[in-house]
């Protein structure tokens, strides 16, 4: 897998084996420390020539749902703190990508009879967005047409914010 033309490093592969087997333990990282998380493995990803960091959200980032609106709320604050984190690792060539997806089918969704996107799906796509360039996954339809109903964010008001930003880091006027 690669970015930038570049392989993805085997050194930050590395380092975040604990990250992930945390995760997968059903350890969250609380929103608030997501920029936390991503700057200890910002030099690494450098180092490596820019790399990518993929944050899980959800459908739920874009609205909240009254059974569970602390979810909706977290979830939020997450991509919110994603897109702050994209800005500040820009000018250093990583790619952060933000995954949002309604229910995926595994054990925290299998009390409901909903649809489901299967997790494979999930994980093509997210491999297919960090190879692409891409910025955001909308790993199914409901996503997708929940994320046409906002307001255009990212074309309209992202641009100038990382303009702004760049400018700032490089010290170009």
């Amino acid at each position: 897998m690669s970015h930038n033309g570049k392989p993805l490093g085997r050194a930050a592969s590395a380092r975040t084996e604990g990250m992930a087997s945390a995760d997968a333990a059903g350890e969250l990282v609380p929103p608030k420390r997501i920029p936390v998380m991503c700057r200890a493995f910002a030099p690494v990803l450098a180092a490596d020539g820019g790399g990518a960091i993929v944050n899980m959200l959800s459908i739920t980032s874009f609205y909240s749902n009254p059974l569970d609106a602390s979810y909706g709320a977290s979830k939020a604050t997450a991509w919110s703190m994603t897109n702050g984190v994209r800005l500040e690792l820009h000018h250093q060539g990583t790619l952060v990508v933000a995954v949002h997806a309604g229910f995926i089918d595994t054990d925290m969704a299998a009390l409901t009879n909903a649809p489901k996107i299967s997790p494979e799906s999930v994980a093509r796509q997210v491999f297919d967005a960090v190879e692409a360039g891409q910025i955001e996954v909308l790993a199914d339809e409901r996503t997708r047409t929940v994320k046409a109903s906002l307001s255009r964010d990212q074309e309209l008001i992202y641009p100038p914010v990382q303009e702004f930003w760049d400018a700032a880091v490089t010290g170009a006027s």
